[in-house]
Formats: structure tokens, sequence, C-alpha cells
């Protein structure tokens, strides 16, 4: 309201008792109650006056909501809460620059090891894990003081398990010299 919190209120009422006076105080109180009836029914005439000119009520619950939407605070945190879309593959390579074009350097893992005949047993799954970040960032302010909010994000990692064949030793390593 205006700036005004509890505890300003209070001091202000302090200060009014003080420079009234304990005699005048009680005749301010009542003609300030007046005023604020007054204000209420003057507002809530102007509501039901303007409901029978539009020939619609006036639904301001609704109105708040709708308005609510467009509140900054919830902007934010739905933006901090939304889980970010993962790019589709051909978006993901035209952002890399590739255009469809084929990696000179060939994959050392392949995406799916279902699609090349391969079985997997238990053992060489690949077991999710978490991982915390901590980072900050710049939320307002400005560039001499800077308004930072620390993000605390788990981040899902995959971990693959070892896999120890004869056939490929070097199975992790690509020769990058051609």
């Amino acid at each position: 309201m205006f700036g005004l919190t509890l505890e300003k209120m209070i001091i202000i009422g302090i200060i009014a008792a003080v420079l009234i006076g304990p005699q005048r105080l009680p005749l301010y109180a009542q003609k300030l109650g007046e005023l604020i009836r007054t204000f209420r029914a003057f507002a809530e005439a102007s509501k039901t006056r303007a409901e029978s000119e539009l020939g619609v009520p006036l639904n301001t619950a609704e109105w708040n909501s709708q308005i609510r939407q467009y509140d900054p605070r919830r902007i934010v945190r739905d933006a901090w809460t939304a889980t970010p879309q993962a790019a589709p593959p051909q978006a993901a390579a035209h952002a890399a620059g590739q255009d469809g074009e084929q990696d000179a350097v060939p994959d050392a893992v392949p995406a799916d090891p279902a699609a090349d005949g391969a079985t997997e047993s238990p053992d060489e799954t690949e077991t999710p894990a978490v991982e915390t970040r901590v980072r900050w960032e710049v939320v307002g302010g400005t560039s001499g003081h800077p308004i930072r909010r620390r993000v605390v994000e788990t981040v899902p990692v995959t971990v693959p398990v070892a896999e120890t064949t004869a056939e490929t030793p070097d199975a992790g390593t690509v020769d990058l010299s051609a």
C-alpha cells in the first residue's frame, strides 16, 4: 500500500498520537473511519454502475488472475522451474555448422548398441548418476553492481561402465593424425 509497511504505519500512528494529543485523537480516528467507509461505498457504487451500464458483470478475481500471468516474479519462477527442451538432431547439426554433413571423426561409442546387433548384459549398461552444479546468474542491477543469484542444479550424468573385450583394446581412442 504505497510502500507503507506495518512498522511504518505503527510509527506514523505513534507520532500522530503524540502530535494530536489524547483529547483530539478519538475525534480524528472517527473521521478516518468515516472517510474509509465513504471511499468503500463510492468504490462499490462505481462498480455497480459500471456493471449496469456495460451489461457485463465485473469479475475482478478473473482479471487479477489474468494480470498475474504477466507478473515478472512469476515469469522468472516459471523459467527457472521449466525443463529445457532438447533440440531436434537436425537443429543441433545446423547449430554446430554441419548442415547434414557427416563427421570426419567417427564416434567412439555407437549411439544405439542394439542397432549394431550387440546385446547388452546387465553389467555393460550405463548407470545414471546425479551431479550437483553450482553457478551464479546475474538477475539485475548495473554493470558496476550486479545482483547475482546462486543456482544449485542437479544434472543427470551417465557414467559408462568399462568394457573389457580382447578384440578392440583401443575402442575409446581415435586416431586424429590423418
